[in-house]
């Protein structure tokens, strides 16, 4: 057991770095085939660590929105070093990057890479994503605004934006998901989305700086 410590330490202590390729894709209404404009789409890679890796952090968060064309693209980044203090074991799985797309009215919806049986240790240190250069369709929502409001609900629940100040990372989603719960408890729809309240309660834990002048552009 102590050689197996032993053996562990100086993986910890050189500390792994990933990097990231470049992702471009495009975005259309799965009826009309027509691009849609104005999608919020958020990227993250996810560090994994605990049991069977039933915990995780994001090692990078990134968001971008639609163009007229329905097109979105994330630049390449890296090499990134794991945060300190992290368990040895902590790595990223194969399914990162996950990418998240929300668009009002629409069914949000999330995609990440294809597993492809058990990971060896860290596995690939520069990562791609299987959706690069891929069109992406969203469905309009038909059913009751119940219903919407139960799952528009779950759209970040895979993103860690309360902690380490995170919500800076992603601006426009968190508006955009903020007047939506406005529109649907204005017409007394429950829905658990993600607030500009809810981050003004984790900027406090965390002094992360003022809520209100970060966003004060973005709510223009």
């Amino acid at each position: 057991m102590l050689l197996l410590l032993a053996l562990m330490l100086p993986l910890q202590a050189c500390g792994l770095a990933y990097s990231a390729k470049p992702i471009e894709g495009w975005v259309v209404d799965a009826a009309t085939k027509q691009p849609l404009e104005g999608v919020n789409v958020v990227a993250h890679w996810v560090v994994n660590f605990g049991m069977e890796g039933g915990q995780g952090t994001d090692l990078m968060l990134m968001e971008t929105v639609t163009d007229r064309n329905g097109r979105y693209a994330f630049p390449g980044w890296g090499p990134t070093q794991l945060p300190v203090g992290r368990p040895w074991e902590a790595r990223m799985k194969s399914q990162s990057p996950e990418l998240i797309f929300y668009k009002k009215d629409y069914w949000w919806n999330a995609v990440s890479n294809e597993t492809k049986g058990p990971q060896p240790g860290p596995g690939p240190l520069v990562r791609t994503s299987d959706w690069n250069g891929k069109t992406f369709e969203l469905k309009k929502f038909e059913d009751t605004l119940d219903r919407y409001g139960s799952v528009v609900s779950g759209v970040l629940t895979s993103v860690s934006w309360g902690s380490n100040c995170r919500w800076k990372q992603i601006p426009r989603m968190l508006v955009a998901l903020d007047r939506e719960s406005a529109r649907l408890w204005q017409q007394k729809i429950f829905n658990d989305l993600p607030t500009i309240q809810r981050v003004e309660n984790a900027s406090v834990r965390e002094a992360c700086g003022s809520v209100k002048d970060f966003f004060a552009e973005y709510l223009k």
